[in-house]
C-alpha cells in the first residue's frame, strides 16, 4: 500500500530560503507497517499530475503545528485535500492535518493545555472500537484542539478525549478521517496501523462492517 506523505516547512536556510522536511520516524513507521511512503515537496505547480504519477493508495497531511501562515505549506494541503475530494482519494490528517481539514470545510479551532509532549487516554465511538476498544492511550503533542463546536459539519466525532475535545474524527460521505495524535511515535501499536490500512481500504466508514484488527493486518 502507497502512502502519500506532505511535508513541513522549516526555518528558512543560508541563502534565505525555506526547506520542506518530514521527521524519519514517518518513513520508519510507515516501512515497518508495510506501507511504501512517498513524499510530496510544498510549491509545486502542478500537484494533481505528481500524484497522477504516483497514484497512492492513501495521502497524509502530517507535520508540525503552526501558529503563523505558512503559504507553500498552506497551497499545497489545501490542493491535496481538492485532489481527494474529487478522486475520493483516501485521506488522513493528523495533528495540523486535522485542523486542517477542518478549516477547509468550514470548521475552527481554540487553544488548549495539557496536550504538549504527553501521554492521555482517548475514548472511542464505533466503529473505531473495533480496532482501539473503548479507550486507549495516546502520544500527544499539539497546543490547539476542536471541539464540538468547532468541528466542520461534514464530520462526525470519531473519538474525544476526558475532557470532551474532539480527537479524531471522519468524513459523512467521503474516506476522510483525522486523529490528534502521534502514531509514528508509538512503534509498537498495531492498532495505529491497523486504522491508516482500513482507510487505505475503504473500510473505516463502514459501522456495519465486519471489521477487525486482524483482518485490517492480513
Amino acid at each position: 500500500m502507497k502512502i502519500l506523505l506532505s511535508m513541513s516547512t522549516i526555518e528558512k536556510h543560508h541563502n534565505g530560503k525555506g526547506q520542506d522536511s518530514i521527521a524519519q520516524d514517518w518513513i520508519d513507521w510507515s516501512v515497518k507497517n508495510g506501507l511504501i511512503p512517498y513524499v510530496i515537496p510544498n510549491g509545486l505547480q502542478n500537484v494533481e499530475s505528481y500524484i497522477d504519477s504516483l497514484s497512492p493508495d492513501l495521502v497524509a497531511l502530517i507535520g508540525e503545528e503552526t501558529t503563523q501562515k505558512d503559504e507553500r505549506r498552506d497551497l499545497t494541503e489545501r490542493k491535496l485535500i481538492d485532489y481527494c475530494s474529487q478522486r475520493r482519494v483516501p485521506l488522513i490528517g493528523v495533528l495540523r492535518g486535522m485542523q486542517e481539514i477542518n478549516r477547509y470545510y468550514g470548521g475552527s479551532r481554540v487553544k488548549v493545555a495539557g496536550h504538549q509532549g504527553t501521554e492521555h487516554e482517548v475514548i472511542l465511538t464505533t466503529p473505531w472500537q473495533k480496532i482501539y476498544g473503548d479507550n486507549t492511550r495516546v502520544v500527544s503533542d499539539h497546543q490547539y484542539a476542536i471541539t464540538e463546536i468547532g468541528i466542520a459539519r461534514k464530520f462526525k466525532v470519531a473519538a474525544i478525549d476526558t475532557d470532551g475535545n474532539i480527537e479524531a474524527m471522519v468524513h459523512q460521505d467521503l474516506p476522510f478521517v483525522g486523529i490528534m495524535w502521534h502514531p509514528e511515535t508509538q512503534t509498537g501499536n498495531l492498532k495505529d496501523a491497523a486504522l491508516f490500512k482500513a482507510i487505505g481500504k475503504g473500510i473505516v466508514l463502514r459501522p456495519d462492517s465486519e471489521l477487525t484488527l486482524e483482518s485490517i493486518l492480513a
